[in-house]
């Protein structure tokens, strides 16, 4: 919308720095013929004389009249901060486009995470509802064996606590997983309720391999809100052009044709055109405070640039230290993740010779997922 918009105001102010072509036609009738007569003035203070009792009337307009005008007008002021304009308007385009590329890497970013979540939730999910059909059969052969009295009511209401302490983190964990699809259908415009398959991929992201000083070279070079900016301050030295245009006395061409089918005129036609220049002599008073005006908003938007420079380069520091992290944090998830699935795979055989009980099996596998 904003990029359509800007492009729009671009040829509308482009159209501006043209000159002015305007024509028109008419018919007028009158139901009597507009005579008139004069006097002659006598005396300059007296006036003129008293219209006598039978005057004579002259006319000069017919009853029907047919008139037409053509004309046109440029104004050499106009075009200057018309010129100026298309200039701002074109500034305004390009910070559009960069609006757009920030909606993007935003949105790509969103997608991202939402495919690689709903990917994990898909592969979790399979392997919770299992797991939890388990938990409750397990419930159930205990509520069993409590009722038999076949072990010690404290021994089983502590096995089946601990078997619902499982199933409360499973039922978090399940929780978590199950709007996965639903979000990532919304990044990608689909409806809540559309199905679609996610085709897994083999190549993870890509690994960064860029030293600290060429990203923020490259943060400082391409980020949207720094382009912005920039061409914000075209927008604001362009508007200071304007201003003081405006100052400046104007000048304005015209010609014009004109045509009136009045039968009592020597020349039915004719041509008009000429100059006018004019300007306003209080503009020289507000020259000052329009020049003030221009230097602080010059200033404001170089102090929000240097404000978001810092900021953009606080934050690829901030990155680069949370990247560093989280590949600890990973490396030490995939150490964790061999360890837990040996100690499963042992709890696993053990289970089948009867060394470990079934509780110690199922909280092993949950801690695995």
């Amino acid at each position: 919308m904003c990029i359509r918009d800007s492009q729009g105001q671009i040829d509308v102010v482009k159209f501006d720095m043209l000159p002015q072509f305007a024509a028109s036609a008419g018919y007028k009738h009158l139901s009597q013929f507009p005579g008139s007569t004069s006097l002659a003035i006598s005396d300059r203070e007296t006036g003129p004389t008293e219209l006598g009792e039978d005057p004579s009337y002259t006319v000069s307009s017919e009853r029907n009249q047919r008139t037409g005008e053509y004309g046109f007008t440029w104004n050499a002021l106009d075009f200057g901060l018309s010129y100026v304009r298309a200039g701002q308007q074109a500034d305004r385009y390009l910070i559009s486009k960069e609006l757009e590329r920030k909606a993007v890497q935003n949105l790509t970013r969103e997608i991202i995470y939402a495919y690689w979540k709903t990917i994990s939730a898909d592969y979790l999910l399979d392997q919770i509802n299992p797991l939890m059909q388990k938990v409750n059969s397990a419930l159930e052969d205990m509520e069993y064996i409590e009722t038999l009295l076949l072990s010690s009511p404290m021994d089983a209401l502590l096995y089946q606590k601990e078997l619902l302490d499982v199933a409360q983190i499973l039922d978090t964990q399940q929780r978590a997983l199950m709007d996965a699809r639903v979000e990532l259908a919304g990044l990608m415009g689909l409806l809540p309720d559309e199905k679609y398959v996610l085709v897994h991929t083999a190549q993870p992201l890509t690994e960064l391999r860029m030293d600290l000083k060429r990203q923020e070279e490259t943060a400082l070079f391409s980020r949207p809100e720094l382009l912005e900016i920039r061409y914000q301050a075209e927008v604001t030295a362009k508007e200071a052009r304007a201003s003081m245009l405006s100052l400046f006395p104007s000048l304005q061409f015209n010609a014009t044709w004109t045509y009136d089918s009045n039968k009592y005129l020597l020349n039915k036609d004719n041509t008009e055109y000429g100059a006018v220049f004019g300007a306003n002599l209080l503009n020289i008073f507000q020259a000052g405070n329009i020049n003030d005006v221009n230097k602080i908003n010059e200033k404001l938007i170089e102090e929000q640039r240097l404000a978001i420079s810092m900021t953009v380069l606080s934050q690829v520091h901030i990155a680069n230290i949370n990247y560093a992290q989280t590949l600890r944090e990973y490396s030490n998830a995939k150490h964790y993740l061999n360890v837990a699935q040996r100690i499963n795979d042992l709890i696993s055989n053990a289970q089948k010779i009867s060394r470990f009980g079934e509780l110690e099996l199922i909280r092993e596998e949950a801690s695995l997922l």
